[in-house]
């Protein structure tokens, strides 16, 4: 009796020794490519009749364990490459370790056509870079000083050459390479020194026009820019009128009228600084020196007759100088006759 139960209980302890988790296997391994030789992350390991699985890691590493003892067939997939198939046979309770490698392929798609009709009657219109300024502009722009050369300077592709000059540069361009017309006349140095404004005064001012590339062959002369400016004609409803105005830096007045004959108007403006009047005096007395504050004049008249409803007779005139020693003067006369 005694030997039977002992056969009983060795008989126990081998069936729990050969139970079905003891028989189980694993799989590990590492995914590297063919060329370089460097470990692949995140490819599929899977034994295809189990449907059991495992990614890699950042090394390339896998582990699938629980694997019944048979004959399986191990497939290897990562986007890019060629998948690998092996057959693995695994014995109860074995450990395989195996080293896939797998080769770059190149992902082929179904082939795309793409047609298109050529329209024949679409045109392509490029306007030339041109910009158009009113007065209203030049008398609101921040920091223009009611300028019109400094109001130029804020249109895009246009820049100064300093704080200090009315000179302005289009696209790389030098200022003597820029055309500047006033009323179709060309003005060679409209410019002042010191920062100060140029000789165009902006009360008379009709509108201002920039070509900043694209200019029509009549303007060919010049090879960067051309800046028109015309002014307006006097008032033909009455006799005489005018407009005083003053700001921080200058005092201006306009006078205008008609002409007694042949339907005319006429026009005469000023502009002139005011620092020495009290400004200077008072830097004198501060500084108990000589002070010669920078100061400007300018004079504008223009006259416009038509003698009939098809022609137009114009005249104008435009002076100005810098300081009172009288060193840098500008004059520009100018006359023109249209229909």
């Amino acid at each position: 009796m005694i030997k039977k139960s002992i056969a009983l209980l060795i008989f126990c302890f081998y069936a729990h020794a050969a139970s079905p988790q003891d028989l189980t296997g694993i799989l590990e391994g590492t995914v590297l490519s063919v060329k370089p030789q460097t470990a692949l992350q995140n490819a599929n390991v899977v034994l295809v009749e189990l449907n059991l699985g495992d990614a890699t890691d950042t090394n390339g590493n896998f582990r699938i364990e629980k694997i019944p003892p048979g004959k399986y067939e191990l497939a290897v997939s990562l986007i890019g490459y060629k998948t690998y198939l092996q057959e693995i046979q695994f014995q109860p309770g074995q450990t395989l370790n195996v080293t896939v490698e797998l080769e770059a392929t190149v992902l082929e798609g179904s082939e795309i056509t793409v047609e298109g009709q050529r329209a024949e009657d679409i045109r392509i219109e490029i306007t030339p870079p041109t910009f158009k300024v009113t007065p209203q502009q030049v008398e609101l722009m921040p920091g223009a000083l009611e300028d019109v050369m400094r109001t130029v300077v804020s249109l895009p592709g246009v820049q100064a050459t300093s704080d200090f000059s009315n000179q302005f540069i289009v696209r790389g361009g030098g200022p003597n390479q820029n055309l500047i017309l006033l009323d179709n006349v060309e003005i060679y140095n409209p410019y002042r020194n010191s920062g100060m404004p140029s000789l165009i005064n902006p009360v008379i001012v009709q509108d201002v026009h920039l070509y900043a590339g694209g200019y029509p062959a009549l303007f060919g002369d010049r090879l960067s820019a051309v800046l028109i400016i015309n002014t307006r004609e006097g008032i033909s409803d009455k006799w005489l009128g005018g407009r005083v105005g003053v700001n921080l830096a200058n005092a201006n007045a306009v006078l205008e009228g008609k002409t007694p004959f042949w339907n005319g108007s006429w026009l005469v403006s000023s502009r002139r600084t005011y620092n020495q009047l009290f400004a200077q005096n008072f830097a004198e007395r501060l500084t108990l020196n000589n002070v010669a504050l920078p100061t400007f004049e300018d004079w504008h008249g223009k006259v416009v007759f038509r003698p009939s409803p098809k022609h137009r007779i114009q005249l104008h005139g435009l002076f100005g100088r810098n300081n009172q020693d009288w060193l840098i003067k500008d004059e520009h006369w100018g006359a023109r006759l249209g229909t």
